[in-house]
């Protein structure tokens, strides 16, 4: 996730990926060895679910070389997130890292990290309704990435008709069968 690019005067959360190997060994080691310096516990109730989330950050780091290389780098984040199945009463238990140029409470970078995922989830929501984005089988070299780019753009398209109050799915049928309603909002794309 970033916010913004560094070299504007922006500051960045990235989460270290489970490719990032020594990053990752990096930050098990810091939070095992090192003194958390802020802690926020938050917790959701619905869907079913009581979710747990434990967000800890150190700001005071040493004898991190792969870290260090990171412009800016101020903040270490590891978020835990326990959730408890209401019906089922199974629990399961995640651990995401994150890195940061931002020197803010474990409470702030715990809101952040959460609206970024809950726009991530509203929009990969909306994709699959609307077009079927889960079903499609694409794999050949970029094809699924571009096809994901194309719905995205379709998608900011459709949402550019304000004065039509019907659904996504509404709209994307419309576009399909309508020659004067697509021109329409292709034209206004062009605007912007």
């Amino acid at each position: 996730m970033k916010l913004s690019s560094y070299e504007n005067e922006g500051d960045y959360i990235l989460q270290v990926k489970g490719n990032q190997k020594k990053t990752k060994e990096e930050l098990d080691i810091q939070f095992n060895t090192d003194i958390v310096c802020d802690s926020s516990i938050t917790e959701d109730f619905g869907h079913g679910r009581i979710e747990t989330r434990i967000c800890d950050v150190i700001n005071d780091f040493e004898d991190a070389p792969v870290l260090t290389k990171w412009r800016g780098i101020h903040s270490l984040i590891r978020i835990t997130t326990q959730t408890l199945e209401s019906s089922t009463n199974k629990e399961r238990s995640d651990v995401r890292y994150y890195i940061s140029s931002l020197d803010t409470t474990a409470e702030r970078f715990n809101k952040l990290i959460r609206s970024h995922w809950a726009i991530e989830n509203n929009l990969h929501w909306t994709l699959d309704v609307s077009f079927n984005e889960d079903k499609q089988q694409r794999k050949k070299d970029h094809a699924a990435e571009n096809m994901n780019m194309l719905c995205k753009m379709a998608l900011n398209i459709l949402k550019l008709d304000t004065e039509n109050k019907k659904t996504l799915k509404w709209k994307k049928n419309r576009a399909i069968y309508v020659d004067e309603y697509r021109e329409k909002l292709i034209a206004r794309s062009q605007t912007y």
